[in-house]
């Protein structure tokens, strides 16, 4: 998951599949608020109305 993680950031994936990755990861517990500093972003910014 390491892997995932570093290869969302890179051109790899295309955006939308990275949001997916991204929020996929947040789910599971991957990734973690108090190892992530910007987690508070990326669950405001992937889970905001439409």
């Amino acid at each position: 998951m390491v892997q995932v993680k570093e290869a969302i950031a890179t051109e790899e994936f295309k955006p939308n599949c990275a949001l997916v990755v991204l929020d996929f990861l947040l789910r599971r517990g991957f990734i973690q608020p108090d190892t992530e500093k910007y987690y508070t972003q990326f669950v405001g910014l992937l889970h905001s109305p439409l």
